[in-house]
């Protein structure tokens, strides 16, 4: 499964991006992109995955938002949004892993 780029305005100002430029592989490529990323492809809420997990709707968001980029979330919580997701927790967590 490959996933689509998702323009993040944190990073970039996307007008002039080509979707290619440093900065939005930056965020793709950080934890919180894959976060977003998992979630969106699946065509889900921050509440109805936050309802669906019982992870708080605003831990999601941290996780989304690089929040926790410097600290790691609990494993359970990678474990609930990973299976919500179906994805692999380890590709969530690292990226180095297929989904």
């Amino acid at each position: 499964m490959s996933f689509m780029w998702a323009y993040n305005p944190k990073y970039c100002d996307g007008d002039y991006c080509s979707k290619d430029c440093d900065t939005c592989r930056k965020w793709e490529n950080s934890r919180a992109g894959r976060f977003r990323l998992a979630r969106e492809e699946r065509g889900l809420s921050q509440r109805q995955v936050a309802i669906k997990t019982g992870v708080s709707k605003s831990a999601i968001c941290h996780l989304e938002s690089d929040v926790y980029d410097d600290s790691d979330p609990k494993f359970s919580t990678v474990i609930s949004l990973a299976k919500a997701y179906r994805v692999n927790p380890i590709w969530l967590m690292t990226g180095k892993e297929e989904l």
